[in-house]
């Protein structure tokens, strides 16, 4: 058996800390020990003519091993401020941790807690291991050698005395916050050190971090495999071998890639970028170039977009309720609402396993459900947990060497329900607990049966019933620590089968992976889900400090906004299904109107997969004016027109709460910028104009427009944008700055989110301006523009006239405070502070936009 570890360490702190404090500290201690070292040595009536000698000796000592201490035992300086760790898969935890309260005295005491597991610095599943431990049990630390090759226990059974112990660990990479001020020219600068692998596919590697030692180490877990020189399973990978990706053979084992990265820019970005190129990640513009779109245009305008029977119906969804709801999507596309995939979710079959068994609910099967669809001009979807399986599953009776299975060091990590049930002589390894309250078995993928079987019931549905959209859930269930068919592959490699194997069966239909591990699965899945389950709920019930698997929103918008990076350059992000319901079926939930503004910002400002799991027939009215204001999404629009949206973050909170991509239209470039405020009290978001793509100067003039509150504040380049936001909401800002003060500008609409992109012509003359309006609806709102100032500050009567198509009459108001909208939001108004503000001359005008019609404007003033 062989477990291989690759160990690095980042000196560079060290360095500082004996340039910074060494001097300062040795002084100290030397005036200490020459003031109190005599007194001591009097007292043990020592001669006098070695008083002197003895005190000085003591005290060079003494200076010399203090500072050593310290950083053993007390910590270093603060050098290291915060690190991004990455979970094993899709539900588990993603987000920064401090090192604030790591270092100083005080550092030795949180230390203490931390070795005994007492107050861990990482964040961890809240329900124990037997519930969901398996669904986060990806790479591990080597095995403390007192215990041996635990192959089958995780990292964190018991306060890290089995396995090696590490403060914090992070899955595939980890991304750390290290301050250079100690440097001239870089004063209070942020770095950004990034340590990871480029792939997963040979093991499953994580990253160690000490802040107390500055330490950082890389680990790859073999799982404690044989050695043989030819594996039962290596004719179905030998696709991977001849890549150069898979080395294994007599006493020889290979891991995968590992790359370090140190700048002061976004070396996170480029970590990423390397990632997809070396796995050859499945992203829409490498599709394109092949000839292919990844089914995107029957799917969906750009990419998906649908709906999901999940959140609202669970596991009791019937035929009749996707007729139904596939007959209010219909209607929805005159409404400008264009989702286009009715997928199906967990409740159409009795026990898991027996995915093409028919039931009472579904008596013709799941792939119906592509037929229902097909009726109403859409494409049908389903969800399947391919590697997994009930107990009563009639492929888990008439297969059970499909099954993995624990050997006798399982017994601390096996089913609940199998304490007392022995089956063929060796226990089921656990898969975890879910709903609806069931733990499952998971499938062996090196078994070459079992994965004919997986690939034959995938196809079916796609090949005979027209299934065009896949969500394979529950896929950690084949990388579970277990035995194998083929005892010499790592994890790492098992999983590579799986998802071969499904990369296979799906075809050109779309792969949309969930609870999967998500280093090992670039390249192979089409859209990755980011985060754990969604929920109108702000935190999970009844464990609300839980930050990881369980439902909430909280867990899904604070993953989705981590992991926002990967989108595009590793697959297409889903942050799961958009829900924007005020309350569930009972009433039991709530969910404010603020709260469904958040999720709607993240949706369309983070450009993933966009999928609705509202009732359609009874969403509230403002509910749909939020999801209408959406379409169509950002992602469909072209790539001259709308960039996609980046982070501006420096690991100063839990995760980046500043979202900003660049838009262009007939009327200039502006920026969409997304505040966030997930904390759970009504607080202030600001950002620096200066920190925006814009290149303007600290004189010229810039507008700034809220779009959830329809108010636009005018100020200067060099002033900051603050806003007040509720409690788990966020704010939508479009920033544009004036050319000129003499050229009318327009500054965004409450009709479309992207505030400029419903603007289809823009034409300006002698004191007049032509333009065009375009939803794919009929809607009624407001735009707002600016007009030159001169005019507004001498002329009496500055209304201006206001004549076409899109104006069916109504008050042209001047917007010098927060003018009227069509959302009732509570939101709080923008504000430019340090910067001054220029006088306003900024109108509101209500329009009419017809779907179908040219919706004309024209202005003009005196």
């Amino acid at each position: 058996m062989f477990d291989g570890e690759v160990t690095t360490e980042l000196s560079a702190s060290h360095a500082i800390q004996q340039t910074r404090t060494r001097k300062m500290e040795i002084l100290m201690w030397t005036f200490i020990s020459l003031a109190l070292f005599p007194i001591a040595f009097a007292s043990l009536k020592v001669p006098r003519m070695l008083l002197m000698p003895l005190t000085v000796l003591s005290s060079l000592l003494l200076a010399s091993v203090i500072p050593k201490l310290q950083c053993r035992y007390v910590g270093m300086e603060e050098v290291w401020t915060s690190a991004m760790l990455n979970g094993w898969q899709s539900f588990s935890y993603a987000g920064v941790i401090k090192f604030s309260a790591c270092f100083g005295v005080l550092g030795s005491i949180r230390r203490l807690l931390c070795r005994l597991n007492i107050l861990p610095l990482q964040v961890r599943q809240q329900t124990g291991w037997l519930f969901s431990g398996p669904f986060h049990d990806g790479a591990r630390m080597p095995p403390n050698p007192l215990f041996g090759r635990l192959r089958f226990l995780p990292s964190s059974f018991g306060p890290g005395i089995v396995r090696k112990y590490a403060p914090c660990v992070s899955d595939m990479f980890a991304v750390l916050y290290v301050r250079m001020d100690e440097f001239p020219g870089h004063s209070n600068a942020t770095f950004q050190f990034v340590a990871g692998f480029l792939s997963q596919r040979e093991q499953f590697g994580c990253i160690a971090l000490n802040p107390w030692k500055q330490h950082v180490s890389m680990h790859a877990s073999c799982d404690g495999i044989l050695f043989s020189k030819h594996s039962k399973a290596s004719s179905s990978l030998g696709s991977l071998q001849s890549s150069g990706d898979m080395a294994r053979g007599a006493n020889k084992v290979r891991t995968d890639w590992a790359i370090m990265l140190w700048s002061d820019g976004d070396t996170f970005e480029s970590y990423l970028k390397a990632v997809g190129e070396h796995c050859r990640a499945r992203v829409p513009a490498d599709c394109e170039q092949d000839g292919g779109d990844l089914s995107a245009c029957e799917l969906g305008p750009g990419m998906p977009t649908g709906w999901c029977s999940w959140y609202e119906y669970m596991e009791k969804v019937s035929e009749q309720d996707l007729e139904l709801n596939a007959r209010k999507l219909h209607g929805w596309l005159k409404q400008g609402v264009d989702l286009r995939v009715l997928q199906l979710d967990d409740g159409y079959v009795d026990h898991w396993g027996d995915w093409t068994k028919s039931s009472k609910k579904f008596p013709e099967g799941a792939g119906n459900v592509a037929s229902i669809a097909g009726r109403y001009g859409l494409a049908g979807g389903l969800w399947i947990a391919p590697w997994a399986a009930d107990k009563d599953a009639l492929v888990a009776k008439e297969h059970p060497e499909w099954v993995l299975r624990a050997d006798s060091w399982g017994d601390a990590y096996k089913s609940p329900w199998l304490w007392l049930l022995d089956l063929f002589s060796s226990r089921a390894a656990n898969s975890g607990f879910t709903h609806p309250g069931k733990w499952f078995y998971g499938l062996d993928a090196t078994n070459p049966e079992c994965r004919a079987h997986v690939k034959s019931f995938i196809q079916e549905f796609v090949q005979q019933h027209g299934i065009k959209f896949l969500k394979l859930d529950f896929l950690h269930a084949a990388a579970l620590p277990a035995l194998h068919f083929d005892p010499a592959l790592t994890r790492a490699q098992v999983f590579q089968l799986a998802l071969q194997t499904l990369r296979e069966a799906v075809g050109d239909a779309f792969f949309l992976a969930c609870s999967c591990p998500m280093g090992a699965a670039v390249g192979w899945v089409d859209a990755m889900r980011v985060s754990a389950d969604t929920n109108l709920s702000w935190k999970p019930w009844p464990i609300w400090w839980d930050k990881t698997n369980l439902p909430s929103g909280r867990n899904m918008m604070r993953n989705s906004l981590v992991r926002h990076p990967m989108h595009g350059v590793w697959w297409m992000n889903n942050p799961d299904c958009l829900v924007l319901a005020s309350s569930d079926r009972d009433g039991s939930t709530k969910q404010s109107y603020a709260e469904a503004i958040g999720k709607a910002t993240l949706a369309g400002m983070t450009g993933g997969l966009l999928f609705l799991s509202d009732d359609l027939l009874s969403l509230p009215v403002e509910r749909l004016r939020i999801l209408q204001c959406l379409f169509p999404p950002l992602h469909s629009q072209p790539r001259s027109l709308v960039l996609p949206a980046h982070v501006i973050f420096h690991g100063q909170s839990e995760c980046p709460e500043v979202l900003v991509s660049e838009l262009t239209g007939p009327e200039g470039t502006w920026m969409l910028v997304g505040l966030f405020n997930l904390s759970d009290h009504h607080d202030a978001r600001a950002i620096a104009l200066t920190s925006l793509p814009l290149h303007l100067r600290d004189d010229e003039e810039v507008v700034v427009y809220d779009f959830w509150n329809g108010q636009c504040t005018r100020g200067w380049a060099s002033a900051i944008c603050a806003i007040q936001i509720p409690a788990h909401s966020a704010a939508l800002l479009a920033v544009r700055y004036r050319r000129t003060r003499e050229e009318p500008s327009y500054l965004g609409s409450d009709l479309h989110f992207s505030c400029g992109l419903e603007l289809k012509k823009w034409e300006t003359a002698d004191k007049s301006i032509s333009m065009e309006l375009s939803v794919p609806r009929t809607a009624q709102g407001s735009v707002w523009i600016s007009l030159p100032l001169e005019d507004c500050e001498h002329c009496s009567d500055s209304t201006p006239r206001v004549i076409g198509s899109a104006y069916k009459g109504g008050a042209v108001t001047r917007s010098s405070s927060p003018g009227p909208s069509s959302f009732s939001s509570p939101l709080a108004p923008a504000e430019l502070v340090a910067g001054g503000t220029p006088m306003n001359c900024i109108w509101r005008i209500p329009v009419v936009v017809e779907e179908g019609c040219q919706s004309l404007l024209e202005i003009s003033w005196a």
